[in-house]
């Protein structure tokens, strides 16, 4: 028999919108170890709602990591952050900059620079440019294709 989650993140996410400040103290210890942060205000970013996009860009998600630690804190930052009321919620996905550190990369190897000032300038190639330079790079064919694909 498979394990029972013992948190549901969309009752916690219903809790949040029904404006529950007390929430944290209605979960047991075994909950209380599940809340992540981060993984909640992805879901509320996920939110077709202007003004709690808003406040969840300027209030929650500077202080995410650094109140990862204070999950109670963070659940009222959340909860202030929403607009109230009954939403579908979607996963809002990290932006993937992997692909875009590969040519971050590939510029700062070649002119032996910071990857800071190598992302500075990477709107100075063009696709073909950063092709040559992974050439001249000794890349493999696998890692140009990837390279293709992120650009």
């Amino acid at each position: 028999m498979a394990a029972e989650k013992k948190l549901d993140i969309f009752w916690l996410l219903g809790q949040i919108d029904r404006k529950n400040y007390d929430l944290w103290s209605q979960l047991s210890d075994d909950q209380r170890k599940e809340v992540a942060p981060y993984v909640l205000t992805m879901w509320m970013a996920g939110a077709d709602e202007f003004e709690q996009l808003v406040k969840l860009g300027t209030i929650a998600a500077p202080c995410v990591f650094d109140f990862g630690s204070k999950p109670e804190l963070m659940l009222k930052v959340l909860t202030a952050c929403s607009t109230g009321g009954s939403k579908r919620y979607e996963w809002c996905a990290p932006k993937n900059t992997k692909k875009k550190r590969l040519a971050v990369e590939l510029i700062a190897k070649h002119y032996r620079m910071p990857l800071r000032h190598a992302e500075e300038m990477l709107p100075m190639f063009a696709n073909d440019e950063l092709e040559e330079l992974a050439k001249e790079q000794g890349w493999q064919a696998d890692e140009i294709k990837d390279l293709k694909k992120s650009l």
